[in-house]
């Protein structure tokens, strides 16, 4: 951003990118404007035990993506995709 002259900016981050775009948020907020994070966890509030609730599900459904793209298509399409939380 310094190369470019740009002083802020706002930050949009999805899935991993959230995780990028939050930590750089931590480290130089006087160059955000804003963020949006999507697809993501909260870095700043993250909650061991979710992980671990959710694990078995994460897997399980990894696996079926593996083995069936037909059904992760059709799971994704009508919107049943798991979604995981962390505690607000």
């Amino acid at each position: 951003m310094e190369i470019e002259k740009i002083d802020k900016a706002h930050i949009v981050g999805i899935s991993i990118g959230s995780l990028i775009a939050q930590d750089f948020a931590n480290n130089y907020p006087d160059m955000v404007i804003s963020l949006c994070a999507v697809g993501g966890y909260d870095i700043n509030n993250y909650d061991k035990s979710i992980e671990t609730q959710h694990r078995k599900q994460q897997l399980l459904f990894i696996i079926k993506a593996l083995i069936s793209v037909k059904w992760f298509s059709k799971a994704n399409s009508r919107g049943h995709a798991p979604v995981w939380r962390t505690k607000s």
